[in-house]
């Protein structure tokens, strides 16, 4: 009669493998959260020069303005000319403060975040 041994490897096997496992998981994570930070990275360095852009436009458009009000003392197409430039100085100086606020608002680190949800429900950690 052939007798059936332990299984192979046994509860040590099982806790190395379930360990390797884990561990394999939390590598993937780390790397995933430092690619994310790379790229955190690289959108705060776009954001501040555009910031340092829009306060100049914003600088432009004041002194467009300032030279409409001098300028408006004389007649002629000088005063026409200046306000269509500080027009658009002042719509381009709107434009990029709303670039500057979409991309703050958006949330840092979502793919990590939503990978250690995941796995969180994986492992039945509910809540």
């Amino acid at each position: 009669m052939a007798e059936t041994g332990p299984a192979t490897g046994g509860l040590f096997a099982t806790v190395r493998q379930v360990l390797a496992s884990a561990l394999k998981t939390v590598k993937v994570r780390i790397e995933l959260m430092s690619a994310e930070f790379q790229q955190e990275k690289a959108r705060l360095v776009q954001l501040v020069i555009l910031g340092v852009v829009a306060g100049v436009v914003a600088v432009l458009a004041l002194a467009g303005i300032t030279a409409c009000i001098i300028l408006s003392l004389e007649e002629g197409s000088r005063f026409t000319a200046l306000k269509v430039f500080t027009g658009l100085y002042l719509v381009l100086a709107v434009v990029l403060g709303l670039v500057i606020r979409a991309r703050v608002k958006q949330k840092p680190f979502a793919r990590t975040i939503g990978e250690f949800e995941k796995d969180r429900k994986k492992i039945g950690l509910g809540g």
